[in-house]
């Protein structure tokens, strides 16, 4: 096996420099050897930092695209398709270790045309052939950072341009912008970057409802970029970890720490403090302080319009509600506090402004990551990170626990109700075998009346096993 790695390295991977097989013959060995050392750990790397080259080259390079047009060209260069296309075309299929090994019957499997070894072939699926894509790009990062990672895309994927990244600040609409009230210089403090170019920051807060009457640009590029630097920086923590941990674990801990409701949560908890103190990054203050001082950063959204009023004061009315919960869970909870964050169903502007600021600190700074991880760790998410690896913290969702206790019988029903003169509410149903087992009603949410539900069939299942309760259950 090591061998076939060897030879890999030699002859498509020649130009990419790997200083050891350790983690490319990992990088080519499919879950289907049943070898625990497969490529799922790093095609889980090789996805995130994949995703941080094109966007960052696909953001410079086409200053007029919106999100839309950005998002669906980095979806051509990143799918599936593509990739299997450039295994196939490079021959990769003939060092990619896919079969149980028997050593009694082991060949070596050069099997591929492009190989020169061999005219004939095997069935490798195609998924198979687009994850170890990736899984080589995660080795490579693995193995010499970002520099080798990109070197690994360039030999693989030739149409992704590779020029380091020179970051420039935006020339567009809002680069006469001075900002002249002393709550913005706050507001960078609490960041942890001070701008350069304070344009940028002024656009990474200006929603698109606002740009209908002005001729400002709006956030959604930015935001664009954000969320692939945020994804990136998780994936940094995780492969700085000394411990190694699997890709679901790392995907389940990734959506953790990046979901929508989580990152508004650290939107609107932003307060206001001394310059001279610095803040907690777990939040160490109740909700008496928070309605006494609130600095959230959502204040700073520039924006048009009485609906994006009207449900700043509903998320509002929930985040006081749930504040505590939340920042308790946070602080010390062993399970993650699902039910929560997603009570406070928050809009999605909320965690677009999180986004957008990594995306303004990464451009004012030309691209240094160092600066976004910097406001991450002053909002709180990178010390929660900390806290989960540390603390070893149930990240599981409550929906996936359900399907694990209930052995995969769980049905989740969801029933819409639009009220007159109200928000549409949400009902969840959870049957296993016919037999209702959990309800939730009066959501605001479908994700919401989800996870009450789960939580209430969570609650009975670990109470009563599996066959007594839905007999329980027929019988009543």
């Amino acid at each position: 096996m090591r061998l076939v790695a060897e030879k890999l390295c030699n002859k498509i991977l020649k130009d990419v420099g790997f200083l050891t097989l350790d983690h490319v013959l990992p990088a080519i060995t499919t879950p289907y050897t049943r070898i625990r050392a497969n490529y799922q750990r790093y095609e889980f790397f090789g996805d995130s930092i994949l995703k941080y080259i094109v966007s960052c080259q696909l953001f410079f390079a086409h200053d007029g695209w919106s999100e839309g047009d950005l998002s669906r060209k980095r979806d051509a260069l990143v799918q599936n398709p593509r990739l299997t296309r450039a295994a196939l075309e490079l021959g990769l299929d003939a060092y990619v270790l896919e079969r149980r090994i028997n050593r009694r019957k082991w060949s070596a499997p050069t099997v591929s045309q492009k190989s020169g070894d061999c005219a004939s072939g095997r069935a490798i699926s195609a998924k198979v052939l687009a994850d170890v894509v990736e899984s080589l790009i995660g080795a490579a990062f693995l193995d010499g950072g970002v520099f080798r990672a990109r070197a690994c895309i360039q030999r693989l994927l030739p149409e992704i341009w590779l020029e380091p990244v020179h970051a420039q600040p935006s020339t567009r609409d809002t680069a006469g912008i001075i900002l002249q009230d002393s709550s913005w210089d706050t507001l960078q403090t609490f960041i942890g970057y001070s701008f350069k170019h304070q344009s940028i920051l002024v656009e990474a807060l200006t929603h698109s409802s606002f740009t209908c009457n002005t001729t400002a640009a709006s956030y959604q590029r930015l935001e664009f970029l954000g969320d692939a630097i945020l994804d990136m920086i998780i994936m940094s923590q995780f492969a700085r970890y000394p411990i190694e941990m699997q890709q679901d674990e790392m995907s389940m801990i990734k959506h953790a720490v990046s979901n929508r409701n989580l990152l508004a949560f650290f939107c609107l908890d932003f307060l206001h403090c001394d310059k001279n103190n610095a803040r907690s990054n777990l939040h160490n203050y109740t909700t008496a302080d928070a309605e006494e001082g609130h600095f959230g950063l959502w204040r700073f959204m520039r924006f048009h319009g009485p609906s994006i009023k009207y449900s700043q004061q509903a998320v509002l009315r929930r985040y006081f509600s749930l504040r505590d919960q939340i920042a308790l869970g946070l602080q010390k909870a062993k399970e993650y506090p699902w039910q929560a964050l997603i009570e406070l169903n928050a809009d999605k502007y909320l965690s677009d402004l999180i986004e957008s600021v990594l995306g303004a600190i990464f451009i004012d700074s030309s691209g240094d990551l160092a600066s976004c991880e910097i406001f991450l760790q002053n909002i709180g998410l990178l010390g929660f990170l900390t806290r989960i690896l540390r603390d070893r913290v149930n990240t599981t969702h409550p929906k996936i626990l359900v399907q694990k206790l209930s052995k995969s019988l769980a049905k989740f029903t969801i029933r819409r109700t639009p009220k007159q003169g109200t928000d549409t509410i949400y009902e969840c149903t959870i049957s296993i075998r016919n037999v209702q087992v959990a309800v939730a009603e009066s959501c605001l949410c479908r994700e919401e009346a989800e996870v009450k539900a789960a939580a209430a069939a969570i609650q009975a299942l670990q109470e009563t096993p599996l066959d007594a309760l839905v007999a329980s259950k027929i019988c009543l």
